[in-house]
């Protein structure tokens, strides 16, 4: 059964060692490539060819946890769980493409502090996380739901308004996610005040809906650890080709 009409990086109908295979030979081109302009900037920068290259730093940002549970889709998924699967899939993907990774979370748990309002207290948490001064790029993983008439499905990707550089991350990010559906095509959307982590953003930042609980393909894919595996990838890939773009 395949699930997305084009992997990006392996197709789920094979065999599962030929998919890491196939995963980790795409994530090593995409790694060498990246390092290779990584270190050419370094060399312009620093003027010697033996300059050391910079690895930027990506937080990766798990949404909700804890108390959070976020949406909620059939068969019991929660969206706490599906994201924070999905954000260490992708730290490893990036961590293997050569970047530096941060986490705002690594288990289930809510980032708020005190006792006070305890979803403002974590917002504020992963916003401050965001803005620290040596995080090139945050990519906050997230699902979406939809209680309204109709159809909505496939991921979604918010930018901060804050510059062209948290735009051009979206639109590389929307991309490589466009490449495993049809339905992730939609365009990328600028965050107002209701987003409140990339509202509040001063480093370059994007926020990744993966897909829609409420819509049941939308479901049964997230509850697959392949294709979970392939948005994570999809997004890595998206991030490493921005950054390669520089140069």
């Amino acid at each position: 059964m395949k699930l997305f009409k084009k992997a990006t990086c392996f197709n789920i109908s094979k065999s599962l060692p030929a998919r890491l295979t196939a995963c980790t030979l795409a994530a090593v081109c995409i790694a060498a490539c990246t390092l290779a302009a990584l270190k050419l900037s370094a060399s312009r920068v620093g003027g010697a060819a033996n300059a050391a290259y910079y690895a930027p730093l990506i937080l990766v940002d798990a949404g909700h946890g804890g108390e959070d549970g976020g949406a909620s889709g059939p068969g019991g998924l929660l969206e706490k769980e599906l994201n924070l699967d999905i954000a260490l899939r992708l730290r490893d993907a990036l961590r293997l493409m050569g970047f530096r990774v941060r986490m705002t979370r690594e288990t289930d748990v809510s980032l708020h502090t005190g006792e006070g309002k305890r979803k403002q207290s974590d917002l504020q948490t992963r916003t401050e996380a965001i803005n620290a001064a040596d995080v090139d790029l945050c990519v906050s993983v997230h699902q979406n739901s939809y209680a309204g008439k109709g159809v909505a499905r496939g991921a979604q990707v918010f930018c901060a308004p804050n510059g062209e550089r948290s735009r051009a991350f979206a639109e590389s990010v929307r991309g490589c996610l466009a490449e495993l559906r049809d339905e992730n095509a939609r365009g990328v959307k600028t965050a107002n005040s209701s987003v409140y982590i990339l509202y509040h953003a001063e480093n370059p930042a994007i926020l990744v809906e993966c897909g829609f609980l409420s819509d049941p393909l939308d479901a049964l894919l997230l509850s697959n650890p392949e294709s979970r595996a392939e948005i994570a990838f999809a997004i890595a890939k998206g991030v490493a080709e921005c950054f390669r773009a520089d140069d």
